[in-house]
């Protein structure tokens, strides 16, 4: 039995809303209009990111809903051009990931879940491999953070007491699979931040690690609230994080498409214009 099947039985189990693993159709990216929030809101949610992503996010300043200032320039983001009949559960050519091909991966990953824009990529590939972009979900709601991270033969820790962390839940899949879902939040100055996240442990020891935010990392470990909730579902984090590409080798469609992002940098060097927010 297939992992998104698995995963299927999984959640019905939990008696949650029924949940296509295997759509392919691309959803059309919308904008919504949307009033911008720019609270700091101090710590611990920005810890919630490193731990599911073990790596920087992206910190850059968003001046509007698919622009980016980078050094003192106004710089329009161009997403990346993946064919609409693209399968990824198909066999096909595949390449040693890049940085830039985790990033292209995961905004074709999560316009396959719900309309919205993307801007400010990032990305890294190494001995793990890491993505991030802000994404406007077609809500209007406001901004948040998406990431990704991709690591081989990693402890995959259970559920521990921690005050910041709600509703952790470990589950093991029919093939072997472990999955972990879990919130973990701040509260500061009458706002809530939250991570929401999903580590996925496949059987081929790769472990899957995505989670979504509600608002943006700050320079000096901050967090900016931008809406009340994250834009994806705990369910739609798992169809995420359960997508057949991700591994050290993606679909070479991924590679070619993520010569295109604009804005990026490589993650681990700072925007050329980053300051506190």
């Amino acid at each position: 039995m297939k992992l998104h099947e698995q995963l299927e039985r999984e959640l019905d189990s939990h008696d949650r809303p029924d949940i296509d693993v295997q759509r392919l159709s691309h959803v059309a990216r919308g904008q919504g209009t949307r009033a911008l929030r720019r609270r700091r809101v101090v710590s611990g949610i920005a810890c919630a990111a490193a731990v599911a992503a073990t790596a920087v996010g992206v910190d850059a300043l968003a001046v509007g809903p698919d622009q980016a200032d980078v050094a003192g320039e106004v710089v329009t983001a161009v997403s990346p051009a993946v064919p609409d009949a693209f399968d990824p559960s198909a066999p096909g050519p595949s390449a040693p990931a890049t940085g830039r091909g985790v990033a292209a991966a995961l905004w074709w990953a999560v316009t396959d879940l719900q309309a919205g824009t993307a801007t400010n990529f990032g990305g890294q590939a190494g001995h793990e491999w890491h993505a991030s972009l802000e994404w406007d979900a077609a809500d209007g709601e406001g901004t948040s953070q998406l990431d990704v991270n991709v690591q081989n033969d990693m402890p995959f820790g259970d559920c521990r007491p921690d005050k910041a962390v709600v509703d952790c839940q470990v589950s093991t899949l029919a093939d072997g699979s472990i999955l972990k879902t879990y919130e973990q939040r701040t509260a500061a100055d009458e706002e809530v931040g939250i991570a929401r996240i999903v580590q996925l442990r496949r059987t081929d020891n790769v472990q899957v690690s995505v989670s979504a935010t509600n608002g943006l990392s700050l320079a000096g470990g901050g967090w900016d609230v931008r809406r009340s909730q994250p834009p994806l579902t705990m369910e739609e984090l798992t169809e995420l994080a359960a997508q057949p590409f991700w591994g050290p080798d993606l679909p070479t469609v991924f590679m070619d498409a993520g010569q295109d992002l604009v804005p990026y940098r490589a993650q681990g060097t700072p925007w050329p214009n980053m300051t506190a927010r």
